[in-house]
């Protein structure tokens, strides 16, 4: 942690907070290389943090389905209010009600937030000292539980809030139904607002595994992205950018575009992509982030950890 061991002689240069096509090479080459070497640390982990998020998604999901047949009062009155959400899908009144279950799902997702920042907290780890176990997703994620709780829900009010309030606004304007013209538009704002502000928030929980609250971490995050705009983001568009090049084949063996019988080339890459992305980028973003965070905050980061070129997959276990 910061200031918890003497400056040794192998601290990166601080001159690395400043953009270059050089620095960014280095600092995904950092995280795909340590992610690799720890892999079997980060498969067992995350797939005991996802078995325990999925426990805990299905017992929010129990107690608001509980909730929701006790304001309904039976099946029957269960089935009449979706028919009547159904019917007005269509107009003003629908859109807005659409609108906010979007926001009632909040609780049922909330534990894959949880999820993602204990991984950062492995991710730390890394940086810190070259290797993690699979046991630290857990103290991470006991530690950080309410923190991380609460910075999932500041993150997801802040990119997911605006598309969906503009969702409601158009659509109460245009009769519950929005096409064409207002589609494009709608769909343009969106995906540009949810690419900055998730840059914008992507040091987030690197600051909360630093120790911060939720909202200092958030007020962190966006100061560095726009005090390092160019550190942040093209760090932040580096993994966007590697995880389209990744879907680019799924459009390419999609079987709406081939002859019949080509489903299994679609299925088999569609399931490595979903590992990789899981189990390689995800981990390799999440210590690319880290290491990025503590640069910018004038943390000591090891040189090691740009230069290391002994790969192991195990590490840590």
């Amino acid at each position: 942690m910061r200031g918890s061991c003497p400056q040794p002689s192998w601290v990166i240069n601080m001159s690395s907070k400043n953009a270059s096509f050089k620095t960014l090479l280095e600092d995904v080459k950092v995280g795909f290389k340590f992610a690799l070497k720890n892999f079997i640390s980060f498969f067992l982990g995350m797939i005991g943090v996802l078995i325990l998020t999925g426990v805990l998604m299905g017992i929010i999901a129990a107690i608001s389905v509980g909730i929701f047949f006790a304001l309904a009062g039976n099946l029957s009155g269960v089935i009449n209010w979706m028919i009547q959400i159904g019917s007005q899908v269509n107009n003003a009144t629908g859109m807005i009600v659409v609108g906010a279950m979007v926001f009632l799902i909040l609780p049922i997702v909330l534990p894959l937030f949880i999820a993602g920042g204990a991984i950062f907290g492995l991710g730390r780890e890394v940086i810190e000292s070259e290797g993690t176990t699979a046991e630290g997703v857990f103290a991470w994620y006991k530690s950080k539980f309410l923190t991380l709780a609460a910075g999932g829900t500041l993150g997801f009010l802040i990119v997911a809030g605006p598309p969906i309030t503009l969702m409601v606004i158009m659509g109460s304007m245009s009769g519950g139904i929005i096409f064409d013209g207002p589609m494009v538009v709608f769909s343009t704002i969106s995906a540009i607002w949810i690419l900055i502000s998730s840059g914008m928030l992507s040091m987030m929980f690197p600051a909360i595994i630093d120790g911060q609250s939720s909202i200092e971490a958030v007020k962190t995050s966006v100061r560095y992205s726009i005090r390092y705009f160019d550190r942040v983001f093209s760090t932040w568009l580096a993994f966007v950018v590697i995880d389209l090049v990744l879907l680019v084949p799924m459009l390419i063996l999609n079987p709406m575009f081939l002859p019949m019988g080509y489903g299994i080339p679609f299925v088999a890459y569609a399931v490595l992509l979903g590992v990789a992305i899981v189990f390689v980028v995800f981990p390799a973003a999440t210590i690319t982030l880290n290491r990025v965070y503590l640069i910018l905050s004038g943390d000591e980061v090891p040189a090691e950890a740009a230069n290391d070129e002994h790969l192991e997959i195990v590490g840590g276990v």
